[in-house]
């Protein structure tokens, strides 16, 4: 059952942005989101020396914070490890209380975490000699572009909402049903949308920051109407974010109509849909099966491979069509129906019933669609999908 909670049960010692996201500890400027920053300022090799001590200025006081609060709670991660596997007794208040110690920590470090990125945006913009209409741009751009990859992609349709990029939606489309469209035609529709954004992205993302760790404390004190009010307020994050994103996808629509008639149009819609549902329409393990076998696998396994996968997404659209109006019509009532404290909602009842009926049976597709790639893989090869699955720096 997914929960949107965090829970710090694996502690990494690297210090990388996706451990820090993943720790509560965002949003996070990776270094691609630096580069491309940079580039957007127009910085030169003469200002390197200057960019680079703000850059590992940043970078240090981010490692620091993530350290600090891994240090804080290590005893409690380590006592709590110890009354879980048997080594040490420990009353469940007592155990509660270390739960909640460790699940709380990340409140700490997000005034610091949030004054590091503003002065990294703004220190690298002084230093930039373009025009201050560019310069403001690229700090929207920048800024839209961490905190929406620092949302923590936990699989459900509140987060994939919450980190949805029409424009590299877009991108996709440019080369298929938006082919003819002109880019200035485009450009106008994304423009609103971007401002919106901009506007109102900070805002979800840290309500979602907060959300997480008050719902994880709420679960550990059987805390339900806190859950639900915590889940209520997911549902109105992704009604707000999905009014935002409507304006300008029924508007690129119209484009697509006009430009490569019912077809195109009905192409976008359905690419932007699954683009909002993406973890309904298409599995990442089989996504990442069928990438590294077209990559390293026989000719006889790619053709194979890369057909049950194709297979897998059709027998898929029809049950991820119905799962994803569930949880629409779940989101406009108020309920997240991803969430595991829907159940508390009486008036949910029915909807998340059907709703767990249509997951159970894309689960038995998905089941079949894996016996039938797995098929057609040496077990050294499946080891080594297995290894690549765990850690996406292999893909």
């Amino acid at each position: 059952m997914i929960t949107t909670a965090i829970h710090l049960s694996i502690l990494l010692v690297v210090s990388d942005p996706s451990t820090m996201a993943a720790n509560g500890v965002l949003p996070v400027a990776t270094p691609d989101h630096v580069r491309t920053y940079m580039d957007a300022l127009g910085l030169d090799q003469q200002q390197l020396d200057t960019v680079q001590f703000v850059i590992e200025d940043y970078q240090d006081s981010m490692r620091d914070m993530h350290q600090a609060m891994l240090d804080r709670v290590a005893a409690s991660r380590a006592a709590l490890d110890d009354a879980f596997a048997g080594r040490r007794r420990m009353s469940m208040d007592a155990i509660r209380s270390l739960r909640e110690d460790v699940d709380s920590a990340p409140r700490e470090t997000w005034p610091e975490v949030d004054a590091a990125l503003s002065q990294l945006t703004q220190t690298l913009a002084v230093l930039s000699a373009d025009a201050p209409d560019r310069v403001e741009s690229a700090k929207r751009a920048f800024m839209r572009r961490v905190l929406l990859d620092s949302v923590i992609d936990d699989g459900t349709a509140a987060s994939a909402a919450m980190g949805f990029d029409l424009t590299a939606v877009v991108s996709q489309a440019q080369a298929e049903e938006l082919v003819a469209v002109d880019q200035s035609l485009i450009e106008a529709a994304l423009g609103p949308w971007r401002a919106q954004i901009d506007a109102q992205l900070q805002g979800w993302v840290v309500g979602a920051r907060a959300a997480n760790v008050e719902d994880a404390l709420a679960e550990i004190a059987s805390d339900n109407q806190t859950r639900l009010e915590t889940m209520r307020a997911s549902a109105q994050r992704w009604r707000d974010q999905t009014a935002v994103h409507a304006v300008a996808i029924n508007e690129i629509a119209g484009l697509a109509q006009a430009s490569g008639g019912d077809a195109a149009r009905a192409a976008w819609l359905q690419r932007a849909h699954e683009a909002r549902f993406p973890g309904l329409y298409d599995d990442h393990r089989l996504q990442v099966t069928s990438d590294w076998v077209s990559r390293n696998g026989s000719d006889a396994q790619r053709e194979a491979v890369v057909q049950a996968h194709q297979l897998w997404v059709e027998s898929c659209r029809p049950v991820a069509a119905k799962m994803a109006d569930l949880l629409r019509q779940g989101f406009e009532q108020g309920v997240d129906l991803q969430h595991d404290a829907v159940g508390a909602d009486q008036e949910a009842t029915e909807l998340r019933r059907t709703f767990l009926q249509a997951s159970g049976d894309r689960q038995v597709r998905l089941e079949t669609a894996k016996a039938s790639i797995d098929r057609h893989l040496t077990e050294g090869q499946r080891a080594a999908v297995r290894r690549v699955i765990m850690d996406p720096r292999r893909r």
